[in-house]
């Protein structure tokens, strides 16, 4: 199956094919649903790297309220070391998965988040306690509020049928902020990847795009994110479960890997290859922007602490990814080439010297008849 993942993005005709959809499509309540919980496991770049798990539990005592119980957990290899998320969340809802009050608890290894939240009044209270210090904010609210738990199960709920539109506001926990999802089921289809049939369903959330499969008994049999680097599939518990055995011996740094900076073409002989030149546009974007979920809760951790999260940690990551562009180029001694680097805010800003010195001490220049007769001499 990883095999097959890793590669479904860029041969999709070859592994969802269309299907006759459905005079009537399925439609539940959440006291008939078709199940109480299911599993996924995470394949990030080819690789397993952890698992969701979301239950649907009837609130005793309290007809037509419901807690949505979820958990992700992640283990993975970076830089030498092995690093572990584990985001864990409680949502009670209406019967129309309205959101009613939340506890979420995040641990990005070892920062630790606690956020409780409640509708009131037009206005999600959130309660934080991060690092020992505890904030409260009062979110005006424009209009009915669900969790992203839901996001799986709204078209369930409220409708599967093809060419179906959804669009409504969550609370994203990892953001902490308002968002907007939107859901468009597109086809019906079939595949490889997943048993049986299910719909296709295209969603929006807060600038991020993902593709989601989700069949007649309302489950999430596929997930496809991140340009198809991220995939999480329909698994039992015990093979969810799984990944912690893989995780534990997995030595490959993932994330470094989707960080590197990729050759357009595949040389057929490189080592026959006398010279190369490697140019970066810009600066990498691995200036980790706010828009991952995990790097913005991060970020504002290391805020809210204190630090400078520009400084500690959203520059050395840019560095590193620069230094593995710079790998690109020079792989032995008798390796020579020229790396051009047209971004000024090397030169015009201050943190430029950081990224300068984390390159090996080679010949600079900024004047192009230098990088001229240098080649020649190759």
């Amino acid at each position: 199956m990883l095999a097959i993942l890793a590669t479904a993005t860029g041969c999709e005709r070859m592994y969802f094919r269309e299907a006759a959809v459905p005079p009537a499509p399925p439609s539940y309540s959440l006291d008939a649903w078709p199940y109480r919980e299911y599993w996924t496991g995470v394949v990030f770049n080819g690789e397993k790297i952890g698992l969701t798990h979301l239950a649907l539990l009837p609130v005793a005592g309290r007809p037509g309220e419901y807690e949505l119980r979820s958990e992700a957990l992640l283990a993975f290899h970076f830089l030498g070391l092995n690093k572990q998320v584990t985001l864990k969340a409680q949502d009670w809802v209406a019967d129309d998965l309205r959101l009613e009050r939340f506890a979420y608890d995040y641990d990005l290894d070892g920062n630790k988040l606690k956020l409780t939240g409640i509708v009131q009044q037009g206005q999600l209270v959130v309660e934080r306690e991060t690092a020992g210090k505890l904030t409260r904010d009062a979110i005006p609210l424009p209009g009915v509020l669900y969790p992203t738990s839901a996001i799986a199960l709204f078209p369930s709920l409220h409708g599967l049928g093809v060419g179906r539109q959804h669009r409504y506001l969550v609370y994203d926990g990892q953001l902490q902020e308002l968002a907007t999802v939107s859901q468009t089921i597109e086809t019906y289809q079939e595949s490889d990847l997943y048993d049986g049939r299910a719909y296709r369903i295209e969603t929006e959330l807060g600038g991020q795009h993902s593709t989601l499969w989700i069949n007649d008994r309302a489950e999430p049999v596929l997930e496809r994110a991140w340009r198809g680097l991220l995939f999480s599939t329909l698994e039992t518990e015990r093979q969810a479960k799984g990944y912690l055995a893989q995780a534990s011996v997995n030595k490959r740094d993932l994330l470094v890997e989707f960080s590197r900076v990729r050759a357009n073409i595949s040389l057929p002989d490189p080592r026959a290859a006398t010279t190369m030149q490697v140019v970066l546009q810009e600066l990498p974007d691995s200036f980790a922007v706010p828009s991952d979920p995990v790097v913005a809760a991060r970020i504002r951790m290391i805020n809210e602490d204190g630090g400078n999260a520009f400084t500690e940690y959203q520059t050395p990551e840019a560095v590193i990814a620069l230094k593995q562009g710079f790998g690109r180029l020079i792989r032995s001694e008798d390796d020579r080439g020229v790396l051009v680097i047209l971004d000024h805010r090397m030169v015009r800003k201050p943190y430029g010297r950081v990224f300068f010195e984390s390159l090996p001490h080679y010949r600079k220049t900024d004047k192009l008849e230098e990088v001229r007769a240098f080649m020649r001499e190759c």
